[in-house]
């Protein structure tokens, strides 16, 4: 099977071409060219050319994926309308690994054409990439991708490895960079961690450091079920185990990290459960809050993203790639690349799902410790089931070339924590320590007070979050005994309200210097009697807008149904809350919202009750903390909330207190 007429045409000149007015305005881009006037006829072409079977299969897959996933009844049908294929180029010009140079940076073309039933508007993508060397003359780089690599474990997925780690060396300074914004030397071997596992040559065996330097990967990973627990240093075997660890008895995914580590030319890996002594709770304290360190100074952590346990290993077996079609004469038209036409372009399409591809998708992203693994981590190489990513400090990409987006490198504390709480722990006592490492690290930079996961120079917007899932019963199960108002308190997932712009309204707010685990608080609060499920008959104003595009848009997925509403007297809604018990009951004890931060300061605020004049006619918004009463005159959290306009906290008086 040969190509058409027009696949054979197909040039980088001619996709930079200007589209027609109406082409453009379908498909939003200005430059292309038209593949088939009339896309009813690609079907008859893709009998006979291999690459109109290529576009037809990613349309239809992109068909299948609009409809239902994968819906094996979908038949693709085009209109007889244009047929448009638009370039398709790396955002930021990216040659990484190759040293940065000028050119077109393409990674494909994108597809577009018109289902024939629904008029339904199609777009998919074919990826282009190049064998070996690809740069044309003047150090030109027009093709960014790569061939899919033939597994994991192959010689041409280390050589890649290996490039990528020594370009990020070469050409990232923000990779040199810790958490904390001191700068590591690269041409200095780093400190080792208290003890490593040394895999040089052919023997394994744990060593102490005493000191020593050199270069070493470290291990992110899941430890697996219970009934299998790997391979672990303890009090009993440690003896054992700085002799020798037969290989045998070590894990797959360690194994497998091993062999990593030794084809990329390191002589040392840290892996947690055999470089603390696991029954020995002093070092694992001590192990514990090295994690910055141990991470920010490895040359690489290895991410067994996609393995569930410590035994089945990552470097899995691939799927034959899916087929690729030599595009002849894509360089011959462009006068920019003279003798660029000896290089060959081949096109191709993803077979590969999200769900395999990428990190996200991966047990291990369920992981809690796996939080500051990847954050404090300069370079990880993530091996999934369908592929390998590089993520660094400065790009995030696939072994084929393309970019992608990194969920690892957000630093801010409230996107780490709503990140960190939907994970899992194998003991919940490990709900603070598992972050310590990052903790530690950032409080370099940041130099602020910490207390329970809260920054206490960032109080209080770190008070307005809510869980984003019902907690049944009538006490929240917290074996660390921690404070009500901290995210850490809960067992379950927390979401951060938006609040853009809003100013802080309490006159006072501290953590006492003899007991961090007391809030003093001081705000105006109101009492809250009555809370309905329902908004009452004012819809369509502007406090009910107002509520439903809050909790429509809410970080949480489950706010509208688990949302109560705040009535003023008159029935009408002032507000919403969502408590952080299911059976949460405001009709019996001694129920507070405290306005912790509003639209407008509260230095406005005063200034208007002292001159009785507004400041600003727009609605009004509250972030308010829900507290109840204890019997001993403290208070404990139950929820969090926002209410809307100043006439319903007119009569609201300061109050201070004590939060426990």
């Amino acid at each position: 099977m040969e190509l058409c007429a027009r696949c054979s045409s197909i040039t980088l000149g001619g996709l930079r071409q200007d589209l027609p007015a109406s082409l453009a305005s379908r498909s939003g881009s200005k430059q292309g060219m038209v593949l088939r006037e009339d896309g009813s006829t690609l079907a008859r072409s893709a009998t006979d050319c291999r690459l109109c079977a290529l576009i037809q299969e990613a349309l239809l897959s992109s068909l299948q994926s609009s409809v239902s996933q994968d819906d094996p009844q979908a038949m693709l049908s085009l209109a007889p309308d244009a047929v448009v294929l638009e370039p398709k180029s790396d955002s930021q010009g990216s040659t990484f690994p190759d040293p940065p140079t000028g050119g077109s940076h393409l990674t494909g073309f994108n597809v577009t054409a018109t289902e024939s039933t629904t008029g339904q508007l199609l777009q998919a993508k074919i990826r282009l990439y190049t064998h070996g060397q690809h740069k044309g003359p003047h150090r030109r780089h027009d093709i960014v991708g790569r061939p899919q690599l033939r597994g994991p474990a192959c010689d041409e997925a280390f050589s890649l490895l290996e490039r990528w780690v020594e370009a990020c060396k070469r050409d990232h300074a923000c990779c040199c960079e810790t958490l904390s914004g001191s700068v590591i030397d690269e041409s200095q071997l780093p400190q080792l961690p208290s003890r490593v596992i040394r895999v040089s040559g052919s023997s394994v065996k744990l060593l102490p450091s005493g000191g020593r330097r050199g270069r070493y990967a470290s291990l992110s990973h899941c430890w697996g079920s219970s009934g299998r627990p790997p391979l672990k240093t303890t009090q009993a075997n440690l003896q054992k185990h700085l002799q020798d660890i037969p290989w045998v008895s070590i894990p797959k995914t360690f194994q497998d990290a091993i062999t990593v580590a030794r084809s990329i030319g390191l002589d040392y890996v840290w892996i947690d459960s055999l470089c603390i002594v696991q029954d020995d709770h002093q070092d694992w304290l001590k192990e514990s809050k090295r994690m910055g360190s141990i991470y920010e100074q490895a040359e690489l952590t290895i991410a067994a993203s996609h393995t569930p346990g410590c035994w089945e290993g990552f470097l899995f077996p691939r799927h034959p790639p899916p087929p690729s079609v030599e595009i002849p004469r894509f360089f011959s038209q462009d006068s920019d690349v003279s003798g660029a036409s000896r290089i060959q372009v081949f096109a191709t399409v993803r077979r590969d799902t999200a769900a395999n591809t990428f990190p996200e998708f991966g047990t291990l992203n369920s992981r809690a410790w796996a939080t500051q693994e990847w954050l404090l981590s300069r370079r990880i190489v993530f091996f999934t089931k369908g592929t390998v990513i590089w993520s660094c400090k400065a790009i995030t990409q696939r072994e084929t070339g393309e970019r992608c987006y990194s969920i690892s490198r957000n630093t801010r504390w409230k996107n780490i924590i709503e990140q960190y709480s939907d994970r899992q722990l194998t003991y919940a006592t490990d709900k603070l320590i598992a972050l310590e490492g990052l903790r530690m690290e950032l409080g370099k930079r940041i130099a602020c007070e910490y207390a329970f996961g809260v920054w206490k120079e960032s109080l209080p917007n770190q008070l307005l979050w809510q869980v984003t899932k019902r907690i049944d019963g009538a006490v929240i199960s917290d074996p660390l005994k921690l404070p009500t108002w901290t995210w850490a308190h809960v067992p379950c997932g927390v979401r951060f309200l938006a609040i853009d712009k809003a100013k802080n309204l309490c006159s006072s707010i501290a953590l006492e210097d003899d007991s961090p685990r007391r809030m003093s608080l001081q705000a105006r609060a109101k009492r809250i009697s009555a809370v309905t499920t329902i908004l009452g008959s004012n819809q369509g104003d502007a406090v009910t807008e107002a509520i439903y595009a809050d909790i429509n848009t809410s970080h949480a997925k489950l706010t509208s149904s688990m949302a109560k509403f705040i009535p003023a007297k008159d029935g009408s809604p002032v507000g919403w809350a969502v408590f952080d018990l299911a059976s949460e009951d405001v009709t019996s004890g001694e129920i507070l919202a405290v306005a912790l931060m509003g639209s407008i300061s509260r230095r406005d605020e005063e200034a208007e009750r002292r001159l009785g004049k507004t400041v600003s006619k727009k609605l009004r918004h509250y972030w308010v903390l829900m507290i109840r009463r204890r019997s001993d005159g403290r208070y404990h959290r139950i929820g969090v909330g926002k209410t809307y306009g100043q006439t319903w906290w007119h009569d609201a008086a300061v109050g201070t207190f004590d939060l426990v």
